[in-house]
């Protein structure tokens, strides 16, 4: 059921998508799969309140799961409420900080709209180093400065760059 509602999300079908990640927990209220995936929908449909509860019962289950505190820091972006953003980036860099550019990139993008340039360049040479195609997408949201949010899909989890994993 899981994949399923995953193959229907991705096909914009997310009323579906929804309909089968509630049916699977139903049948296994504690599966964390299918809340991250119906956190993952919620969020594409722009529900971030219900999104924030799914994720976060993720982490009750799941508590090192990087991914879901990288999208709860997208939401927390598209909404702007940067330090709460922040703070979910920094926690998910901590859990695994060579396995997850996302949360680099972010890092990079909130430093770099609070002006500071050296905290972002090392979140920019990390990304150089490890995640090019990350690295030189960070490199031109370093460029706008503080206009970096201007544009704050760059930074939105609901359309992930480059390979974004599930918990």
């Amino acid at each position: 059921l899981i994949q399923q509602a995953r193959a229907l999300g991705l096909q914009g079908k997310h009323e579906k998508a929804i309909a089968q990640l509630k049916q699977a927990l139903a049948i296994d209220p504690e599966n964390h799969h299918a809340h991250y995936y119906l956190g993952v929908t919620y969020t594409s449909l722009g529900k971030h309140a219900l999104a924030i509860q799914e994720f976060r019962m993720v982490l009750e289950q799941a508590p090192n799961s990087y991914t879901t505190l990288d999208n709860i820091g997208g939401i927390y972006l598209v909404q702007k409420r940067f330090q709460l953003a922040k703070t979910m980036f920094e926690q998910s860099k901590r859990i695994e900080p060579s396995e997850n550019p996302l949360s680099h990139y972010n890092l990079g993008l909130l430093y770099t709209y609070y002006g500071q340039r050296d905290k972002a360049q090392q979140e920019y040479d990390f990304l150089r180093a490890h995640f090019p195609s990350y690295a030189s997408l960070l490199e031109e949201a370093m460029k706008k400065g503080k206009a970096v949010f201007d544009d704050v899909a760059l930074a939105n989890t609901d359309h992930p760059l480059p390979s974004q994993s599930e918990p």
